[in-house]
C-alpha cells in the first residue's frame, strides 16, 4: 500500500499522508471498541423501563463521547489520511477518517510561508519527520500556521521542500517582464 502522494502541478504542491499502524494496534483499537460498546449496551439494557428518563445522558451522551474519543482515535489509525495543498496565495489542510472526512481548511499566505522539521524519529533504519508550515503575518512576524499530524520520511520531506521552492521560484519569474 502506498502510504503517501506527493505531487506538484506547477501551481499547487499536493501531499497525502495515510496512516501507517501496526497490525497489532489496529486489532486492539478494534477489540477496544467492541469491548466498550458492548459494555455501554450492556449497561443500558440494565436500566429499568421507568428510569429511564434520568439515564439520558447515558443513552444519548455516551455514545457520542464514545464515538469522538476512541472510535474516531481507532479510525484514524485504520484509515486515516492527510491532505495539504499549498500554493504561493494560500495554505490548505484536511483529514479523512474513512467514513467521515473534516472540511479542507484554507489560509491566506500571500506575504510568504515557512517550512520545517517539528520532530523526528527512526524505524526500521529510516529517518521520519513532523513537518511544521509558518506563514508571515502583515508585519513580515512568522505565524505558527500547521504541523504535520502523520510523519513522513525525510526524502518525502525534501520533495515537499522542492516542490514549494520550485512554486515560489515560478512566481518571482512569472513576475518579470521582458518589455
Amino acid at each position: 500500500m502506498i502510504d503517501q502522494t506527493i505531487f506538484c502541478d506547477g501551481i499547487n504542491v499536493h501531499a497525502t499522508f495515510r496512516s501507517r499502524v501496526n497490525k497489532r494496534v489496529k486489532f486492539a483499537l478494534v477489540a477496544a471498541n467492541v469491548l466498550l460498546y458492548g459494555l455501554l449496551i450492556w449497561g443500558i439494557s440494565q436500566i429499568p423501563a421507568n428510569e429511564l428518563n434520568t439515564f439520558i445522558f447515558v443513552i444519548f451522551g455516551l455514545p457520542f463521547l464514545l464515538f469522538f474519543t476512541v472510535t474516531r482515535y481507532t479510525l484514524w489509525n485504520l484509515f486515516g489520511t492527510e491532505t495539504i495543498i499549498i500554493n504561493t496565495k494560500s495554505f490548505s489542510y484536511k483529514h479523512d477518517f474513512g467514513w467521515f472526512g473534516l472540511p479542507l481548511k484554507t489560509y491566506p499566505t500571500s506575504n510568504g510561508i515557512r517550512y520545517g522539521i517539528q520532530d523526528d524519529f527512526m524505524e526500521n533504519g529510516k529517518l521520519y519527520v513532523s513537518i511544521y508550515f509558518e506563514f508571515y503575518d502583515e508585519n513580515n512576524l512568522p505565524q505558527k500556521l500547521y504541523t504535520t499530524a502523520l510523519r513522513t520520511e525525510i526524502t518525502s520531506f525534501h520533495k515537499i521542500c522542492d516542490f514549494i521552492d520550485d512554486i515560489y521560484r515560478q512566481e518571482e519569474v512569472s513576475g518579470f517582464s521582458l518589455n
